[in-house]
């Protein structure tokens, strides 16, 4: 994944460490296309590799960059920071104090989303129920649909999900500007991105899409990603043979998705398969 110049220019290439899944890590790959920084994809075991993050991982999760200065990097956040540092006049870089803490305070938004909500739905979808299957985080045993509380646990999901962008809609919509720190479109514009586009068109998460994400439309129309954003999907997806990725184009002032390329049919099988790990989703 990725193209261009490496960020040790003829140095060895750092390695991003994966899931073959929208998730977290999709951002990372989106930004390091967007700024030209170039590395070798890992696939974990059960999804085409042998890499064994529950061992091998910092953290025990994924995703992980192994960096070409001798040390690796197992927290979203902390891969981001490390390109952006790499990048500093990237196209994506917050050039202003100002876009830097607000692009911040939109990232940190999503990250508690992505942990409060899709990872719990992702669970209840993909039915991990057992505990700590996750590495470091607990699962809720609701999440099982057999729990008597089950429908429960659905119905707070979906509430918190309306309620979480509904605050999203509101400030993006207050701010009055292109993207969420300013006029400039930044790395935090790429989660605010990937977040809707895996809530949207995921595989594992289209089948309750009409339950829980209806409200989501509204948010996915207002979404400006970077102008490059439509190659950057198709780089991530085909440097990796992951031609049943979700793509998604602006059309019209909204996302659709591309009806190129086969469905990745067996995405959810292998899911399930590497449930021992525990990626963090």
């Amino acid at each position: 994944m990725g193209a261009g110049a490496s960020v040790e220019g003829d140095a060895p290439k750092p390695k991003f460490i994966y899931l073959p899944v929208v998730g977290r890590g999709e951002q990372i790959r989106l930004l390091a296309a967007e700024h030209g920084i170039d590395y070798e994809t890992v696939l974990p075991a059960g999804f085409g590799g042998e890499y064994n993050w529950a061992e091998q991982a910092p953290h025990g999760t994924l995703p992980v960059l192994e960096t070409t200065e001798g040390f690796s990097l197992g927290d979203s956040a902390a891969i981001v920071d490390y390109i952006l540092e790499k990048t500093p006049d990237g196209p994506l870089t917050p050039k202003d104090t100002k876009s830097k803490f607000l692009a911040k305070d939109a990232w940190n938004f999503c990250n508690d989303y992505y942990s409060f909500f899709l990872s719990p739905m992702h669970d209840v979808i993909m039915n991990h129920a057992e505990p700590h299957w996750r590495q470091g985080r607990n699962t809720d045993p609701r999440a099982n649909p057999e729990h008597e509380k089950h429908a429960d646990f659905v119905s707070e999901l979906s509430t918190l999900h309306k309620q979480r962008m509904g605050r999203l809609q509101k400030k993006l919509a207050a701010a009055g500007t292109a993207f969420c720190a300013g006029d400039e479109c930044t790395y935090a514009d790429l989660f605010i991105y990937t977040c809707v586009t895996t809530v949207r068109f995921s595989v594992s998460m289209r089948a309750v899409a009409a339950m829980a994400f209806r409200d989501s439309v509204r948010l996915r129309d207002s979404v400006r990603p970077a102008p490059s954003t439509r190659r950057s999907l198709r780089t991530g997806a085909q440097l990796q043979g992951l031609h049943g990725l979700p793509r998604v184009v602006r059309r019209g002032g909204s996302l659709r998705r591309l009806p190129d390329g086969p469905r990745a049919r067996g995405q959810g099988r292998r899911a399930r398969e590497g449930r021992g790990g525990g990626g963090d989703l």
